[in-house]
């Protein structure tokens, strides 16, 4: 049986390789490794960024600055279904979005209209070799395409450095492939943004009871799989320690149905205060905007933070199986805390706590007039 399951595995890879190396297959890009106008005027631009929300997030300024200096260009943007979630934090700056399923027939349905557009320029925003882009690039021919120096170089027009993934940050990295336009990332303000609806917002400061005097603190419990769960333990240590420690602390805790019968659980040893469970990204968002402090092992909670400058206590688990630059906060107060072992769990409540409490004295010295 095993024998057999090798020989499958064997002939899977040499399909997979012999398929990538048609798809990457190309001439020799040009390489742009200074601001250059290249690509300027009424363009037709297509934007590849079929990925996760935090993706989105992160090049939503990029996006922005693309539109600010082509304000006469048609811009359009391919997401996936799951980051199209965030698609306010671009929607100013783009005609239209197109939503890519990895559905066979639907795939095939949006090249082909996507051909149909001819397309001056299609930029990829990944730093990362992808299949999905460069199969899109090969079938919709634009005149021109642009993207990374990384492994399918040879499918784009132009490339642009990629810059080394263990000392720089992803916003920094992706904000390259504004050189073709003429314009140095370094001079431009490259921080996430999402637009904050003012009345979410006010419906989550009253429902939180904010005031001046209380110290609201978000804690999201969960990233996208149950390894990323702070866990119960965690949890009631947290809320035990800070409700014994701080009066004019709140903390409100952020979760999904998922996590509904580990929340109700916790409320039968302590006392807890919930946020809504929400139907839709944008109301999560503005609800953690309400609050001062953002607790999270979720890193689109984490880009958020960055948009809406909140201090942040960031958690990762498996930094040890990379070299690359974690994804934390940009241009943001944070703290950031890791564990070596499997689960966001493992890193211990005390730890978490320890951050916390730098922070509230930070915010009290603040209020206080005096410099953090």
């Amino acid at each position: 049986m095993n024998g057999k399951m090798e020989i499958k595995k064997k002939i899977e890879l040499g399909i997979k390789h012999i398929f990538n190396k048609l798809i990457f297959s190309g001439s020799e890009p040009n390489v742009i490794d200074s601001p250059q106008k290249i690509f300027s005027g009424n363009l037709k631009i297509l934007i590849l960024r079929q990925d996760r929300i935090g993706d989105l997030i992160i090049s939503s300024s990029i996006i922005r600055i693309l539109k600010n200096i082509l304000p006469n260009a048609k811009i359009d943007i391919v997401l996936s279904r799951k980051n199209y979630q965030a698609y306010l934090c671009i929607a100013n700056n783009v005609n239209e979005i197109f939503i890519y399923t990895k559905k066979l027939i639907e795939s095939f349905k949006l090249i082909f209209k996507l051909k149909k557009n001819s397309y001056d320029l299609v930029i990829d925003f990944f730093d990362n070799a992808s299949t999905t882009s460069s199969l899109f690039l090969k079938l919709i021919k634009p005149k021109f395409s642009l993207g990374f120096d990384k492994e399918n170089r040879n499918i784009y027009s132009h490339i642009v450095p990629l810059l080394d993934k263990t000392k720089n940050h992803i916003i920094d990295r992706i904000s390259m492939i504004l050189l073709p336009f003429g314009i140095n990332p370094k001079e431009e303000k490259l921080d996430p943004f999402y637009p904050i609806n003012e009345i979410k917002l006010a419906d989550a400061k009253k429902e939180f009871d904010k005031n001046p005097e209380k110290i609201l603190v978000a804690v999201n419990l969960a990233g996208s799989d149950r390894s990323k769960y702070i866990g119960k333990d965690n949890l009631l240590k947290l809320i035990s320690m800070s409700q014994e420690k701080f009066q004019n602390v709140k903390l409100i805790l952020f979760y999904t149905v998922d996590y509904l019968k580990d929340v109700e659980d916790l409320s039968k040893e302590i006392e807890v205060i919930k946020a809504p469970i929400f139907s839709d990204f944008d109301s999560y968002s503005n609800y953690l905007a309400a609050c001062d402090i953002i607790i999270t092992p979720d890193t689109s909670a984490v880009h958020l933070a960055s948009a809406f400058k909140k201090p942040c206590i960031a958690l990762y688990k498996g930094l040890r199986d990379t070299s690359d630059l974690p994804w934390f906060p940009y241009n943001t107060k944070y703290k950031a805390l890791e564990t070596n072992g499997d689960k966001i769990s493992d890193i211990p409540a005390i730890e978490i706590f320890d951050a916390l409490e730098l922070f509230i004295k930070s915010s009290e010295l603040n209020k206080s007039g005096d410099s953090f």
